[in-house]
């Protein structure tokens, strides 16, 4: 089964507000619901983001240290050119 909540803001926008208070203290009610379901999606985009922004950094990490070893590996070269003419 799914872990969906099927539960929408338009169930709620026909209460009065003596209805809203009773289903605030109630754990069970709608509201309380919906509660649940939006700290859910919060919680599920941030993980998301967190990933994403883990993932690009990997990718610029191994950019980077691909640069950083091409740029050494040709100063390593020009290196050893120039202490071949200087003997």
């Amino acid at each position: 089964m799914s872990r969906s909540i099927h539960t929408t803001y338009a169930d709620l926008k026909e209460l009065t507000k003596k209805e809203i208070e009773e289903q605030y203290v109630d754990p069970d009610s709608d509201l309380a619901k919906l509660g649940h379901k939006s700290f859910i999606k919060n919680e599920i985009k941030i993980t998301r983001k967190n990933k994403k922004i883990a993932e690009d950094l990997k990718k610029k990490k191994r950019i980077i240290i691909y640069h950083c070893y091409k740029r050494n590996f040709k100063t390593i070269k020009k290196r050893k050119r120039n202490s071949n003419k200087t003997k």
